[in-house]
């Protein structure tokens, strides 16, 4: 064998060999994907752009897992993150890092998303309570709360007004009855109360500083409207009224309730003055008319007839 051939010989021998080990160092691909594992773990992952910042981070800070995405100037915009008191929180920040909006669920489950103003104070919160009703509330720029609107747990709407304190101011109200606003002092008390109940009734009243009733102004079913004055025990001590029938009334009412004068004119414009005892019998009638002219009688306690004049 020539020398040229003995080379020839060699080198293919040398490749074959190479050629052998690389085949023997190859993973057939079923063997590569079953190799694969699907867990990736670490303690803190970075994305970057093509500038080499920072985009997304997903990292844990004492032991709460935190995902925050920055803009290209590096300002945090998004970002949620479950706190270690059970709370997961979604936020969307502004170029200055001010929250604009929010969304947090308490570790029940109970959701509250709020919305911010330029400035980042909370304007807006959308919430449901503990029992399901849900309630939107209206801040001031300072985040109090100075408005409500609520759906109770029975179904029963409700919008409230609060001062700068966040007392409530009025509560407009519908429930089984209908309609009604009740207007509070800065004590809490109910000071007003206007509604419109069943069979279109309507009402207005008044209470003193300790709650006590002291006006109503109303109607009944039948139309007639009433004005009623009360004493702090709640007896009523005055009445007018006008009926249906055309009688207007004026009637004072004694230490117990009872009316102890009234004053009536009728519709055909007959006027009477009537003083009742504590039974409330009448005692005393005095009445004029047109036709007859003026006419007093007097009653005992029996409501017999002790005087009338003229007979």
């Amino acid at each position: 064998m020539t020398k040229l051939e003995l080379s020839v010989v060699a080198f293919a021998a040398m490749i074959g060999g190479a050629l052998a080990n690389f085949g023997l160092s190859q993973v057939n691909p079923a063997e590569a994907q079953a190799a694969t594992s699907d867990i990736v773990r670490t303690r803190r992952f970075e994305l970057v752009d093509g500038d080499k910042k920072t985009r997304l981070i997903l990292d844990v800070v004492k032991d709460e897992p935190v995902f925050a995405m920055s803009d290209k100037d590096g300002n945090t915009r998004v970002s949620a993150q479950v706190l270690n008191t059970g709370e997961a929180a979604l936020t969307f920040k502004g170029i200055d890092g001010r929250t604009r909006l929010s969304l947090i669920t308490d570790a029940d489950g109970t959701p509250t998303i709020t919305l911010g103003d330029a400035a980042g104070a909370a304007r807006i919160k959308l919430a449901t309570t503990k029992d399901g009703a849900p309630a939107l509330s209206l801040m001031d720029d300072g985040s109090k709360e100075r408005a409500r609107v609520s759906v109770a747990r029975d179904g029963e709407p409700r919008i409230m007004v609060m001062d700068t304190e966040g007392k409530a101011g009025a509560l407009i109200s519908m429930n089984g009855r209908g309609p009604q606003m009740e207007l509070f002092d800065r004590a809490g008390k109910v000071r007003a109360l206007f509604a419109a109940q069943e069979n279109d009734v309507a009402r207005l009243v008044m209470n003193d500083r300790e709650g006590n009733l002291r006006l109503a102004l109303g109607d009944l079913a039948d139309g007639t409207p009433l004005l009623g004055l009360f004493h702090r025990d709640g007896t009523m001590k005055s009445l007018m009224q006008v009926d249906v029938d055309g009688k207007a009334a004026f009637s004072l009412a004694g230490a117990k309730g009872k009316a102890g004068a009234t004053l009536a004119l009728e519709k055909s414009g007959t006027l009477g003055w009537t003083i009742t005892d504590e039974a409330g019998n009448p005692r005393v009638l005095l009445s004029l008319d047109s036709q007859v002219g003026p006419v007093i009688q007097f009653r005992d306690a029996a409501l017999n007839e002790i005087f009338k004049a003229p007979r």
